[in-house]
């Protein structure tokens, strides 16, 4: 005897089953067994059920922390471009600074000879333009 059940065979050995020679008992027998397979198959599917529901609240718990590490990785490349850039600015300055003090040094450096003052001026044509310029 062979019941079928969505896709699913299940051989019924006749002798291991208790012969009646009432039909209604045989399938009260019948039905009682794939009530059986359909409560197996229904248990199996709720185990699945939870798995999938354990494995989903995983995820989500997972994709919250990402986010929260790419919020937080933003947060300091942002920081990052806002110290680089006031770094630069310093060292542009810095630049200058530096620029005007060589400058200072070389307008007050003089080279004497024969006891006589001589002042070294550099940059003539740069400092001659800006003077007509103006």
């Amino acid at each position: 005897m062979k019941l079928q059940l969505n896709d699913t065979q299940m051989e019924i050995d006749p002798s291991q089953t208790t012969t009646t020679t009432n039909p209604a008992i045989a399938h009260l027998q019948e039905v009682h067994e794939v009530v059986n397979v359909l409560s197996n198959g229904l248990e199996t599917l709720n185990d699945d059920n939870q798995h999938f529901n354990n494995e989903s609240l995983r995820l989500q718990i997972q994709l919250q922390t990402f986010t929260e590490n790419i919020r937080q990785v933003k947060h300091s490349i942002e920081e990052s471009h806002s110290f680089l850039e006031g770094f630069k600015l310093n060292q542009d300055i810095l630049g200058q600074d530096v620029s005007s003090l060589k400058e200072k040094i070389n307008d007050r450096q003089n080279v004497s000879y024969d006891g006589t003052c001589i002042w070294k001026i550099i940059n003539v044509k740069e400092k001659m333009g800006r003077l007509l310029g103006d």
